[in-house]
């Protein structure tokens, strides 16, 4: 039996491409962090310079960040890579242009 889709919140089309954007509900947002701390991850190919590419960290499913996490500790011989369930904080807001932060 399949899965049943889930009911989208709001929609949109793009009457150009046609293309439909769905927000969804999600139980959560998934982290993978180092040592309890937030990463980043970037891939770049060690014999040439062709710049970097980063991976994803956070996930909308906790069982993607698990699974990402343990393939991580296993490609770095360690333990120290796990998943976290980030929770709500306060809405960060974006900066106004042409104003610097304070230092």
């Amino acid at each position: 039996m399949a899965r049943p889709s889930p009911e989208a919140l709001i929609d949109i089309t793009d009457k150009n491409t046609w293309q439909m954007l769905e927000v969804l509900p999600a139980t959560g947002v998934y982290a993978v962090v180092y040592d309890g701390g937030p990463i980043n991850l970037r891939v770049r190919n060690a014999l040439t310079d062709g710049g970097y590419k980063y991976r994803r960290v956070s996930f909308p499913s906790p069982a993607a960040a698990i699974r990402h996490a343990m393939m991580l500790n296993e490609k770095f011989g360690c333990n120290r890579f796990s998943a976290v369930q980030l929770v709500p904080g306060d809405p960060v807001e974006p900066r106004q242009k042409g104003r610097r932060r304070a230092s």
